[in-house]
């Protein structure tokens, strides 16, 4: 009999805003075909019109709950911009959020699953630990941001966070103590985990481990560039456009280096006023917006894409999926980064927040682009520890751990 886990994710397909409700997916249909059911629990805008409090559907022969998030404001809307006020009453309440409590003891005495996993918890609150350990189940958690030290999830506040401000460790004192109920902890970078180990979270911990995410590609890559000799280079760079990711640092670069041998393209959402002010602040004729745009066809139009974090991202997916479409990775050196390029072999790292070595990193391609086709080998082998095979064969290895004997 097919034992039953149940994974809670903030947010789920086709709600997608980054990595971490991807690699969510990822994991619960590739458990399809082993000896766990999965059932994802996620959450919706409660405000949202014809919705229901609570939705059952099935996304790709999985079990889906979309919960409405009970709480002042559904954070995922760019363009809602609640008060400082509001801000605050939203994290107090999601400190511990009695109302989410509730409906997750509901649903946990309706699939009584054999293990629970928890993705990113932002909106359930850690109430989740509590309640699933009062029923003694196992509980994996896996580690894609800041949540549990950060009201953010970030570490950053107009700058990097290297530790917890006095605000941060008033509101994750729960957190923290909730923390002692997981039963294996996963990073998906060694850096997040070690950030958290070292600031005193998880110490009840049976298992810390790391495993690094995978992705799915939807198509056969068979070519690593478009490039064409003589032709303009084609950066790419694609997610929310944020001064923390570094999009700022990126077109004060592309300034530097003439207009007639690059060409970029800029893929993800923002809020209205921002992009209306990096419009106007960075205009050139050789910068593309684009919007949302589905990956592939993203990939398929750039010859190497440019992560310009300032923040120290645990884990950027979009580099791994740069490698699996054979394409060069111009990387900050922080965070989880440099775990993923091998500086010179399948990229380049610099400094973050650093105009004049991401300036220098473009025009050492734009002078010798034979270095795209040259790094197709590294990232060809780079590649193999991010096989999405070898993903679900090392989390069904985790699981297993919890009912051998």
């Amino acid at each position: 009999m097919r034992k039953k886990i149940l994974f809670f994710s903030t947010l789920y397909y086709p709600q997608i805003i980054g990595g971490a409700e991807r690699i969510a997916q990822f994991l619960a249909e590739g458990l399809l075909e082993s000896q766990y059911e999965p059932v994802v629990i996620t959450t919706k805008d409660k405000n949202a019109i014809d919705q229901s409090a609570t939705e059952e559907e099935y996304v790709n022969k999985v079990k889906v709950y979309r919960l409405n998030l009970e709480n002042i404001y559904y954070p995922f809307r760019y363009n809602d911009i609640p008060s400082k006020l509001q801000k605050l009453i939203w994290h107090v309440r999601d400190i511990e959020n009695r109302k989410m409590g509730k409906k997750i003891r509901a649903l946990l005495d309706r699939e009584k699953p054999a293990l629970v996993c928890t993705h990113n918890l932002t909106g359930f609150s850690d109430v989740v630990w509590k309640i699933v350990k009062q029923r003694h189940l196992p509980l994996v958690h896996i580690l894609h941001d800041y949540y549990q030290l950060c009201p953010k999830s970030t570490m950053y506040n107009n700058r990097v966070c290297n530790g917890q401000c006095m605000i941060c460790k008033l509101f994750s004192i729960r957190k923290k103590m909730f923390s002692a109920n997981v039963d294996a902890v996963v990073g998906v970078s060694k850096f997040v985990l070690s950030k958290h180990l070292e600031l005193g979270y998880f110490k009840k911990t049976r298992v810390k481990s790391v495993i690094y995410n995978a992705i799915k590609l939807q198509d056969e890559v068979v070519s690593n560039s478009s490039f064409v000799v003589g032709g303009k280079l084609k950066l790419g760079y694609i997610g929310g456009l944020l001064a923390s990711k570094g999009i700022e640092v990126l077109l004060q670069a592309v300034n530097n280096v003439a207009n007639e041998r690059i060409e970029v393209f800029i893929a993800g959402r923002a809020e209205d006023s921002y992009l209306r002010y990096l419009k106007e602040t960075y205009f050139a004729d050789n910068v593309h917006y684009l919007g949302f745009i589905k990956p592939e066809d993203f990939f398929k139009q750039i010859d190497i894409l440019v992560v310009p974090s300032i923040w120290n991202e645990p884990l950027a997916t979009v580099i791994i999926e740069a490698l699996f479409y054979l394409k060069p990775v111009i990387g900050s050196n922080v965070g989880g980064t440099p775990e993923l390029i091998e500086d010179g072999s399948t990229g380049v790292l610099v400094k973050p927040n650093d105009v004049a070595s991401l300036t220098r990193a473009i025009s050492n391609f734009v002078q010798d682009p034979s270095l795209i086709v040259a790094m197709q080998a590294g990232i060809i082998e780079k590649r193999k520890l991010f096989s999405l095979q070898e993903f679900i064969v090392k989390y069904v290895n985790l699981f297993d751990s919890f009912f051998t004997t």
